[in-house]
C-alpha cells in the first residue's frame, strides 16, 4: 500500500525510512483516509500515523522503527482468515521480517 503523492515525490519507496526495494505495491491511493481503509480491509500493509491505526483497531507490526513524522507500518487480515494456516504463516513471516533494529 502506498500513498500516491509520496511516490510522485520520491523515486524510492521506503517503509518507516527503510528502502523497500523489492516491494510490490498492491495499491496507490491519494488520501490518508484511503490508506487507512485499504489497510483495514486487508489489502496490504502501509504506513500511517499511530492514531489512525489505533482508530481502526489495527495491529502495529514494527514498533521499534519510527519515521521522523511518526508514521508506522501495520499488518491486518480479515477476521475469517486469521486462523487459516497459510495466512497465519505469511503474517508471522512479515512480522519477523520487519523486526529490524
Amino acid at each position: 500500500m502506498a500513498y500516491g503523492p509520496y511516490l510522485e515525490q520520491s523515486p524510492f519507496l521506503t517503509m518507516a525510512g527503510v528502502p523497500a526495494r523489492q516491494a510490490r505495491i498492491a495499491m496507490s491511493v491519494r488520501s490518508s483516509l484511503l490508506v487507512r481503509k485499504a489497510v483495514a480491509a486487508g489489502i496490504g500493509i502501509g504506513e500511517m500515523p499511530l492514531w489512525m491505526g489505533e482508530r481502526e483497531g489495527l495491529v502495529r507490526i514494527w514498533p521499534q522503527r519510527q519515521r521522523p513524522n511518526e508514521y508506522e507500518v501495520w499488518q491486518v487480515m480479515h477476521p475469517d482468515l486469521q486462523r487459516t494456516a497459510r495466512v497465519r504463516a505469511v503474517a508471522e513471516f512479515l512480522s519477523a521480517a520487519f523486526d529490524v533494529q
